[in-house]
């Protein structure tokens, strides 16, 4: 289960919204426990893909790197990487597929519109456009991607009292 904190589903909207034609991306922060995933934070990053590359993104190493040695003492990790599609809905392209793999055991959110309209900056623009989706999908311990549908904190102790109560969650 992938549970998000408050402000976490908004900030990677708003930082989606930020760039209406290139991909950003960034780093998913929380803990791991045995109901699962719990994010805390998000981390902004650059996308440090090749110029002009719109429709790709890599987060620089040096700043994952860095993030790692700095969230080591706090009790949180790294947990999960997020991007744009600018122009696409937010589901994997093979490309995402492909570099899953590489994040093994880690949460991949993908923000975008459902019908594929353009990602349009805040404003006026913004109004005339669908809502921003933010899709959340699982990568298993081979990097197989699968849709992982989020819930919130009340979400996530309603699902453990059912499980106390040795009943399925609503």
């Amino acid at each position: 289960m992938i549970t998000l904190a408050a402000g976490v589903h908004a900030a990677v909207v708003a930082h989606a919204q930020q760039s209406p034609s290139i991909e950003v991306c960034g780093l998913l922060i929380g803990t791991r426990g045995p109901d699962g995933v719990t994010i805390t934070d998000v981390h902004p990053t650059a996308n440090v893909a090749a110029e002009g590359c719109e429709d790709r993104f890599t987060v620089d190493p040096r700043v994952l790197l860095r993030l790692e040695e700095e969230l080591e003492p706090s009790g949180t990790e790294l947990v999960g990487v997020y991007h744009s599609h600018p122009r696409t809905p937010p589901d994997p392209s093979l490309l995402d597929r492909r570099n899953a793999a590489l994040w093994p055991s880690f949460v991949h959110a993908i923000a975008g519109r459902d019908n594929g309209d353009p990602i349009a900056p805040t404003g006026a623009a913004a109004l005339r456009c669908r809502p921003l989706v933010v899709r959340w999908y699982w990568s298993d311990s081979g990097g197989v991607l699968s849709s992982a549908p989020p819930c919130t904190p009340a979400c996530s102790s309603l699902s453990k009292a059912s499980k106390a109560a040795g009943s399925p969650p609503s």
